[in-house]
């Protein structure tokens, strides 16, 4: 996992960190260059027990005009919803049976499109990403990196309208 570089941090920027990422459906990813639209929001999770929120914020967002999935966007697309199960790399030798048991479970072509998984190191991710705490984080990030806008816990009325309308931001 890369630092951000000196001159976002001199510029107060805050960068999403470089890591390799894997669909559900097998797809391999380096990310942020390969988020599938303009502003992706990234729904980030560390802990099983977490997907009851993960699921109301994706609703919540949809709910709101956040595209649920990559799968059949174009390659302009400006926003999309992608659960991101972030893993300790020391479970990478068994990521097939992790990412086949998700798999399994899902079933559905759509879901596991949005559902891209990372086995790194989770200190260091949540470190570049001022995540406190392993808890749920939802941010809009820049193929860039850049970090535009984030939430963290339930999803309130106030907090989705902001991330989905930013997101959105310049869609007709």
């Amino acid at each position: 996992m890369h630092q951000q570089p000196p001159v976002a941090m001199m510029l107060g920027m805050e960068l999403f960190p470089e890591i390799e990422a894997r669909s559900l459906l097998g797809e391999h990813f380096e990310l942020p260059a390969d988020f599938p639209a303009k502003r992706t929001v990234v729904i980030a999770a560390f802990l099983k027990e977490q997907q009851e929120l993960v699921d109301r914020w994706i609703t919540a967002l949809t709910e709101a005009g956040v595209p649920e999935t990559p799968l059949g966007l174009g390659a302009g697309a400006q926003a999309v919803v992608l659960e991101l199960p972030v893993l300790s790399k020391r479970y990478r030798m068994v990521r097939g049976a992790v990412d086949g048991g998700m798999r399994r479970a899902i079933q559905l072509e759509p879901i596991l499109a949005r559902t891209w998984t990372t086995y790194t190191d989770v200190e260091a991710f949540r470190k570049a990403l001022n995540i406190p705490t392993p808890r749920v984080e939802v941010m809009i990030v820049s193929r860039l990196g850049e970090v535009i806008d984030r939430a963290s816990g339930e999803p309130s009325e106030i907090s989705v309208a902001r991330i989905a309308s930013t997101s959105l931001e310049g869609v007709a």
